[in-house]
């Protein structure tokens, strides 16, 4: 038994036809998107940066304190 799909009443259409249709609809999506400008890419990008600084240290802080504690608790030097 054969189905067809059907959007809004209609039926879709196969093959090529829906492909060519989605690249139009992703066309204009991309137009549609308001990009931003350099100053706030830099900003972003500065953010990022610091907090992934920032949460190395914490994990290097914490990695050394769990290596201090194992190495007591083991009795290694």
């Amino acid at each position: 038994m054969a189905m067809e799909a059907k959007v809004n009443g209609k039926k879709s259409k196969k093959g090529l036809a829906s492909i060519t249709g989605v690249f139009r609809g992703f066309k204009a999506e991309l137009k549609r998107i308001t990009w931003p400008n350099k100053k706030d890419i830099k900003k972003a990008a500065i953010t990022v940066f610091a907090i992934c600084a920032i949460y190395l240290v914490y994990l290097v802080i914490i990695d050394s304190a769990f290596q201090y504690l194992f190495n007591l608790i083991l009795g290694i030097k």
